[in-house]
């Protein structure tokens, strides 16, 4: 009897080496696995970080050229805002000009003209003149001129 314990013992000790080597090799294994899987983890979220910034910069950029872009356009328009109220306003002051006041040229007989006439009239020549608004050109006696 003594025989077949020690039999039972040493495959007792067979039967716990034998797992604790197979234990010792699932774990290697498996440390190898986690291993490689955090490491392939890790560069992803490096390579999706670099990415990600990449496109950051470059959606920021464009950000940029759009807002100079804005700017720039937002300065033409003021421009051509007080250009076109600078125009109108010129235009305004033409219109009564044309609509109120005549001239009286200086050895044209007793008539008068608008700006207009006067500048064809004259063609670029010296002249003196008398400027009137129409009523007060009339009630002095003279007649409207032809262009």
């Amino acid at each position: 009897m003594i025989k077949v314990a020690k039999k039972i013992k040493i495959t007792e000790n067979l039967d716990k080496e034998f797992v604790v080597e197979k234990k010792k090799k699932k774990i290697s294994i498996l440390k190898i696995v986690s291993l490689t899987l955090n490491v392939i983890l890790i560069a992803g979220i490096i390579i999706g970080i670099i990415y990600f910034n990449n496109k950051i910069i470059y959606f920021n950029n464009k950000l940029e050229e759009k807002d100079d872009e804005i700017n720039s356009r937002i300065t033409s328009s003021a421009c051509d805002f007080s250009c076109s109220y600078k125009y109108s306003t010129e235009i305004e002051k033409a219109n009564m000009l044309d609509d109120y006041i005549v001239f009286v040229l200086d050895g044209y007989g007793n008539v008068y003209y608008t700006y207009d006439c006067v500048k064809k009239l004259t063609a670029g020549q010296q002249y003196s003149f008398s400027a009137y608004n129409i009523d007060n050109a009339k009630g002095m006696g003279y007649k409207q001129g032809k262009c």
